[in-house]
């Protein structure tokens, strides 16, 4: 090795011990002002860079305590400001423009209400996110297990928006039929916004919104797609067994920690890099979760500091963080499915809460399955 290798070596070495030194120092600093050093990325931690658009509006919301500003849906204008300022925005999917264009959006004209369903307070309320077209999956539910009635004290409720009729998605006009549905059951609750899957996370506000105003009685919710199936006197039985403590704060469901966002734009949950940078928050799959009536209320009123997130599930965990809470790991909830050996077994099914994915006819099936006096299955835990 020669004089000036010599001297590279020596060079590179003070100055690896010199950053070392300096890192040493800012850590200890920040360990003896009682802050300990945070990682950044996630929107609720203190260091979070705040290049992306959510993180800093999210941030803005919460140092000045305000609620998201928003306009009624009736008169809401496109955010134009966002098309020059976000990064590539004519390049991302249409569902994402649409979201950055009316995010503001949070209030929209009720077009059906349920008649009465809480004139006694239920003590489960089933609220079914569904779709105008989904006449099918609906009343399967009603006919299963969404159908046992006021004596149970359980009550049922479908959430819906609009569906677009025109180009591109070219839905056909089934507003009389969906009038004739809500005559005849009187369960439907739908609002004038349109029913897309970014626009669920909209859903999920309304409804807080609503059940606070006309329900809020309530002791408990299940909130799930229209296509699970809920084995509801399971549910009812594990209900009954909580004590008032450990039911104020419930909160059940299949709990996912540390996703990440995903960035490959082709896919359906893209969310780009320049709108949200960080970890999720832990959060539980929207197939189907179970929480209290009291902590749907905190829940509602928390979120109008959140601003809204395009995807669901997500968007509760933001604000159950919100909250210094986080949703509870159920092995009863099954949101991608059960082994395909266990798929017509009844024992499997009478252990369970809920189970994703299930056509209207295997619904009305597996009810009618556990609906048999002479099924004999190992001791429930």
């Amino acid at each position: 090795m020669n004089l000036t290798q010599k001297r590279c070596l020596l060079w590179t070495a003070c100055s690896l011990l010199a950053n070392l030194a300096i890192f040493w120092a800012l850590w200890s600093r920040q360990w003896e002002s009682g802050r300990r050093p945070q990682v950044p990325g996630a929107f609720w931690r203190a260091d979070c860079p705040l290049q992306s658009l959510w993180n800093r509006e999210e941030r803005s919301l919460a140092q000045a305590r305000a609620p998201a500003t928003g306009q009624a849906g009736d008169r809401c204008l496109p955010d134009r400001e966002v098309e020059g300022s976000f990064a590539d925005f004519q390049h991302l999917p249409q569902q994402m423009k649409d979201f950055l264009l009316y995010r503001r959006c949070r209030a929209y004209p009720l077009l059906l209400e349920p008649r009465p369903v809480c004139q006694a307070a239920p003590r489960l309320l089933l609220a079914v996110k569904s779709q105008i077209s989904s006449f099918a999956r609906r009343q399967a539910i009603r006919q299963t297990w969404g159908g046992l009635g006021r004596a149970s004290g359980v009550r049922l409720v479908f959430l819906l928006g609009q569906q677009w009729q025109g180009p591109p998605d070219g839905h056909p006009n089934l507003t009389g039929l969906l009038h004739c549905e809500s005559r005849r059951h009187g369960d439907l609750l739908q609002w004038a916004f349109r029913d897309t899957f970014f626009n669920l996370t909209l859903k999920e506000v309304l409804f807080l919104g609503w059940l606070g105003r006309r329900c809020p009685g309530a002791r408990y919710v299940f909130k799930g797609d229209d296509d699970v199936f809920v084995n509801t006197g399971r549910v009812l039985g594990y209900l009954a067994a909580l004590g008032a403590r450990e039911g104020r704060d419930l909160f059940l469901g299949d709990a996912i920690v540390d996703a990440v966002p995903a960035r490959d734009s082709t896919l359906k949950y893209y969310v780009p890099g320049a709108f949200y940078r960080g970890l999720y928050p832990p959060y539980a799959g929207g197939a189907g979760v179970l929480y209290s009536g009291q902590l749907a209320r905190r829940l509602a009123r928390v979120s109008r500091g959140v601003p809204l997130f395009p995807i669901d599930d997500v968007y509760t965990g933001m604000c159950l963080r919100r909250l210094g809470l986080e949703p509870v790991h159920h092995p009863g909830f099954h949101s991608f499915g059960i082994n395909a050996t266990d798929r017509w077994d009844p024992c499997v099914y009478r252990r369970l809460f809920m189970v994703h994915r299930r056509s209207p006819r295997e619904i009305v099936k597996l009810w009618r399955l556990l609906q048999q006096p002479n099924i004999t299955c190992e001791e429930e835990e």
